[in-house]
């Protein structure tokens, strides 16, 4: 168990002597105690490796204080070196591994005296999620994916060489022996993420959208398709359908139509949330998405491998566990039909609405919820007969 949780043991005794003849050259003029470094700068949950670091702390050498290294979600082993300066300051190497279903963004090293933090003592390291890099990774053209991807090999050869490089040699001092442990977990890192890039990629070159009611046909035509009119709703949005209707009954589940990271939840829409629609003649175009924001009511977005997001609208409600950065596979339930956004009290033709925004891959911006409606959706500009063609090429048969 204790192999599964920590750095390799030949890693951890490659170091033991080498730490012992020469901790003086961990000397920094941080104030103390204090956590001076981590070999890895990214926890990568989904990757045993990359879950593991070692991690040096420097304090007062005191007997009558017990300084202690602290944090969530992690096995902390004694540690495998321990050396007290001429001045007094001792320096100790921790292995560490973090758990994979830890739920921070990021890893607070720390250091206790006594059961309690020592203020300012500590050392922040991100933890990534590989939900959180799959909306990343999509944001790419498929040409700057693929770029990102064929180096996958290469990084994992060169990882290892450099681990190799630093165990065998051993006369190397122990900045060179940090920095080459470093530099393995920073190579396995970018291997991994290759790697990641590249299964992402060839995702993507064979994705096909499943409908999102199960049972159900996409539809064919007028009012129900993108590019409708929508003349009741010219005061407030661009009047056109952005998407396409699947009518069903009120509390039918509704799928994730490909595999894919969820971005955005609305949930709890209430009838004073129409009080929100700014109405004129002269609205700017983000006015004019605002407005269709409110009339989605509850919705689920979910960002797909080719970078698109999806908006799943007038919801009932949101499934269990369908929230900001979960990741969900193709046909996974994401909620249920409702009516929330439409602004009608004796509205009697409940069905889903959803529309899909298309990443442009341009290397903007794709964080915010405004910055994803700016984008040209499916099926803008299209014809009845267009529109149709589109759905062959993007949708597989139900």
């Amino acid at each position: 168990m204790k192999k599964a949780a920590v750095i390799p043991a030949a890693l951890v005794f490659a170091f033991f002597p080498v730490f012992a003849l020469q901790a003086e050259r961990l000397s920094t003029p941080l104030p103390l105690p204090k956590v001076v470094f981590s070999a890895n700068s990214e926890i990568v949950l989904s990757e045993s490796r990359l879950r593991s670091t070692l991690v040096v702390a420097r304090f007062p050498d005191d007997p009558g204080k017990k300084y202690e290294l602290s944090a969530p979600c992690a096995t902390i082993l004694k540690p495998v070196w321990s050396e007290v300066s001429p001045s007094g300051i001792r320096t100790e190497a921790f292995p560490v591994s973090v758990s994979a279903a830890c739920p921070a963004k990021k890893i607070e090293f720390s250091l206790k005296l006594s059961g309690k933090t020592v203020r300012n003592s500590g050392l922040s390291v991100p933890a990534l999620r590989d939900a959180e890099l799959f909306s990343d990774l999509s944001d790419l053209s498929d040409d700057a994916l693929f770029l990102y991807a064929r180096n996958a090999r290469e990084a994992l050869r060169t990882s290892n060489q450099t681990l190799s490089g630093a165990l065998s040699n051993t006369g190397s001092g122990v900045a060179e022996k940090l920095s080459a442990l470093s530099d393995s977990y920073r190579m396995a890192n970018l291997a991994f993420r290759s790697k990641f890039a590249l299964d992402l990629h060839q995702k993507r070159q064979s994705l096909w959208y499943v409908v999102p009611v199960a049972g159900k046909s996409m539809p064919v035509d007028y009012p129900f398709i993108p590019w409708a009119p929508r003349p009741y709703r010219k005061a407030t949005t661009d009047a056109v359908h952005h998407g396409w209707d699947l009518m069903a009954p009120v509390g039918t589940p509704v799928r994730a139509l490909a595999e894919g990271v969820v971005i955005r939840t609305v949930e709890w829409f209430a009838w004073r949330d129409f009080d929100r629609l700014i109405k004129g003649a002269d609205l700017t175009e983000d006015q004019r998405r605002l407005n269709l924001d409110v009339y989605r009511g509850n919705q689920v977005w979910l960002k797909t491998a080719d970078g698109n997001v999806t908006f799943y609208s007038h919801l009932r409600d949101v499934a269990p566990g369908i929230s900001e950065g979960a990741f969900v596979r193709s046909g996974e339930i994401l909620g249920t039909i409702g009516i929330s956004g439409v602004p009608d009290r004796s509205y009697n033709n409940p069905h889903l609405h959803f529309e899909i925004q298309k990443n442009p891959h341009d290397g903007g911006d794709a964080k915010s919820p405004l910055s994803i409606m700016r984008w040209d959706w499916l099926g803008k500009g299209l014809g009845k007969t267009e529109a149709n063609e589109l759905v062959t090429k993007t949708f597989a048969r139900p």
